[in-house]
C-alpha cells in the first residue's frame, strides 16, 4: 500500500504546460549511471517502502529510482519507487509499492552512496531513502537547509545537486549566491561556499552546473528581471573540490546560457535556450540573442577568440542544446515554414508546439558543416536536457499528465521507447545500483 501524507497545493501556473492541440510534450530526464544525480521535492510519508515487486533482486542487480508526480488529484502528490530495470518504472506493482511525498517531489541518487534522496516541495529539507537488501527503499536521515538561508527547491532541482564521495555532495542555491556542501551519509552540512562575486544587481541569477572536470566543477550563470527579461552577462563559476576554493569571471558577449554539451577533445560549450530561439522568431526583444560560449580544456575563462549563433550550424534556429554521444550535441531546431505566426501567437504556442526537430551536430568540424543525423518524431521545443554517462532520456507526459513515457535519444535506434505509459509523471530517475 502506499503511504498518504499532506500535502499542500502547487500554484496553477506550475503545473506541466499541457496545450490542447499538442498530445505529447517532451522533457529531458535523467538516466544516471555511476555517479550520476538527479533532484526531487516532497516530505516521505511514515510507512511505505518502494519495492520491485515479487523477490528482493541479487546485490549485483540494478535498482532504479523514479519519482512519478501525480495531478489526478487536487493537491498533486509523488510516488518514488524503486524498480530492477527501466522498464519496470511503469510496472503497476511497482508504483503501488511506492513511497508517497506531498507535492512535486523528483529525485537524484548515485551508485556511490547507494541510495536515494528526496527534496522537499515544502521547505529546503533532503529525506534520504536507504536501499534495503531487498531492493526496497525506506526512509532515513534528513538535513535541512532553512538555517542557511534557503526558502525551498523549484523545479527540476537535480540539477542543482552533486555527489562526489560518500561523505560530500554539493548543492548549488541560485537565491542564496552559495554552494552548499553536506554529507549524504551523516546527512550534516559540512560547509558553505560563497560565489556572490557571480551576483549581478537587480537581476535574478540563474546558474547550472555545466560539467565536472577532474577535480572541478563547472558553474556557469545567467541573469533575468523579475519580468523574465535577459541581460547580456554570463559568469563562469570554478569551484575547485580540493579546497572548495572559488574563481569567478564574467563575460558580456552573451546572456541566458543555461544549456551545455561537452566536445570530444574535452571543450565545454555552453548556449542558449529555446525561449531565446522563440524569442528572436517572434521579435519580442527579451532576451539575448541565442549565442554559444566555449570553455577550452584547462581554460578558466570563456574562450575570448570564440563565439557562435548556434542557428549557423543548421541553418534555423536553434532552442534547446543536449549532450549527444561521442562528443556530439543534440539541437533543437525551429521550422519557421512549419507554422503559422499572427500576432496572437505566444511563446508557449511555439515552445511546446511541432515545428522542432532533433538534430545530431558534431561539436568539432567548422561552423555550418557540422549535422550528422536527425531524430524523428521528437516534436516539441520543451525540453529542459541533462545527461549523465552519455546517455539521455526524453520525457513525454500525456496532455491529461496521467501518464508519460521514457525514449532513449542516445541509442542506436534513437527516439525508441524505454518506459510506456508510466502513472503520473516521471520527471527524474536514477541508477542507485
Amino acid at each position: 500500500m502506499i503511504s498518504h501524507a499532506p500535502d499542500s497545493a502547487m500554484p496553477p501556473e506550475h503545473l506541466p504546460h499541457t496545450p490542447g492541440l499538442v498530445a505529447l510534450s517532451i522533457l529531458s530526464i535523467v538516466l544516471a549511471f555511476g555517479c550520476g544525480n538527479d533532484g526531487g521535492t516532497g516530505t516521505a510519508g511514515t510507512h511505505g517502502a518502494g519495492a520491485t515487486g515479487g523477490a528482493g533482486p541479487e546485490p549485483e542487480d540494478p535498482v532504479f529510482v523514479a519519482a512519478h508526480q501525480i495531478f489526478s488529484t487536487d493537491q498533486p502528490f509523488t510516488i518514488v519507487t524503486a524498480s530492477p530495470s527501466l522498464e519496470a518504472v511503469a510496472d503497476a506493482t511497482v508504483v503501488a509499492s511506492g513511497i508517497e511525498f506531498p507535492g512535486r517531489a523528483t529525485v537524484f541518487g548515485s551508485t556511490t552512496v547507494g541510495a536515494a534522496f528526496v527534496v522537499d516541495s515544502e521547505g529546503p529539507t533532503i529525506t534520504r531513502l536507504d536501499l534495503q537488501e531487498d531492493g526496497t527503499l525506506a526512509p532515513g536521515a534528513r538535513v535541512s537547509f532553512a538555517n542557511l538561508g534557503v526558502t525551498g527547491f523549484f523545479g527540476l532541482s537535480s540539477i542543482s545537486f552533486r555527489i562526489v564521495s560518500p561523505t560530500r555532495a554539493y548543492y548549488f542555491d541560485n537565491p542564496t549566491a552559495q554552494v552548499i556542501v553536506f554529507d549524504p551519509t551523516e546527512m550534516t552540512v559540512t560547509t558553505t561556499i560563497d560565489i556572490s562575486d557571480a551576483v549581478v544587481p537587480d537581476f535574478q541569477l540563474v546558474g547550472f552546473v555545466a560539467a565536472r572536470r577532474d577535480a572541478q566543477f563547472v558553474f556557469v550563470t545567467s541573469y533575468r528581471d523579475n519580468n523574465g527579461g535577459g541581460f547580456r552577462q554570463t559568469g563562469l563559476v570554478l569551484v575547485d573540490l580540493n579546497d572548495d576554493s572559488v574563481t569567478v569571471t564574467m563575460d558580456d558577449r552573451c546572456g541566458g546560457l543555461d544549456r551545455a554539451a561537452i566536445g570530444a577533445d574535452g571543450t565545454i560549450y555552453a548556449a542558449s535556450n529555446e525561449f531565446a530561439a522563440i524569442d528572436n522568431v517572434l521579435e519580442l526583444d527579451l532576451l539575448p540573442d541565442t549565442c554559444v560560449l566555449r570553455i577550452p580544456p584547462g581554460s578558466d575563462t570563456f574562450d575570448p577568440s570564440y563565439q557562435e549563433d548556434p542557428s549557423d550550424w543548421v541553418g534555423a534556429p536553434v532552442g534547446n542544446i543536449s549532450q549527444g554521444p561521442d562528443g556530439t550535441a543534440l539541437v533543437w531546431a525551429f521550422d519557421e515554414t512549419a507554422v503559422e505566426i499572427t500576432e496572437d501567437t505566444e511563446i508557449h504556442d511555439l515552445r511546446f508546439g511541432s515545428a522542432w526537430e532533433v538534430v545530431q551536430v558534431d561539436l568539432g568540424g567548422e561552423p555550418n558543416a557540422r549535422s550528422v543525423a536527425t531524430y524523428d518524431g521528437l516534436v516539441s521545443g520543451a525540453v529542459l536536457p541533462v545527461t549523465v554517462d552519455g546517455r539521455l532520456l526524453a520525457l513525454e507526459a500525456a496532455a491529461d499528465v496521467s501518464t508519460s513515457s521514457l525514449r532513449e535519444l542516445t541509442s542506436d535506434n534513437p527516439g525508441e521507447y524505454v518506459v510506456r505509459d508510466a502513472p503520473g509523471v516521471v520527471f527524474t530517475v536514477a541508477r542507485i545500483r
